[in-house]
């Protein structure tokens, strides 16, 4: 990324959290493309609630169920991935949004006033401790 993108991540933010969060949200809308009843039982409303019908929600409030279901839109196993990738979409967007509106205050603002060699020095804002041997 810095190279051919000249953008720098500091932190690793990028392999610790981006890009094993694509990684599970990509498998989770391939896990609701191929959700069946067969394969999840009772508990596809469960972990699937947007999944249930309304005649099923219908019928646990009149078998007066202490399970509540939330949701109930009727959305087919296609439609519950299409949904999950919107998601991952969104996701992204805000976080390159977010991120670049971020460089912009850093870079243009006087928001971070140090000089050139003052970058990466910890002892411009706290206590660092002598590392001579005494």
């Amino acid at each position: 990324m810095a190279s051919k993108l000249r953008i720098h991540d500091t932190c690793g933010v990028h392999n610790l959290h981006g890009m094993p969060a694509l990684i599970s949200a990509i498998a989770s809308a391939i896990v609701a493309a191929l959700v069946t009843k067969e394969k999840y039982k009772s508990e596809m409303t469960t972990i699937f609630p947007a999944m249930v019908t309304t005649e099923e929600i219908e019928v646990q409030q009149t078998q007066n169920s202490s399970t509540i279901i939330l949701g109930g839109y009727n959305r087919t196993a296609s439609a519950q991935a299409g949904y999950q990738l919107f998601g991952i979409a969104m996701t992204v967007i805000v976080a390159i949004v977010g991120g670049i509106l971020t460089g912009i205050v850093l870079k243009y603002t006087n928001v971070r006033k140090l000089n050139k060699e003052e970058h990466h020095q910890d002892e411009v804002f706290w206590e660092v401790p002598d590392h001579k041997e005494e």
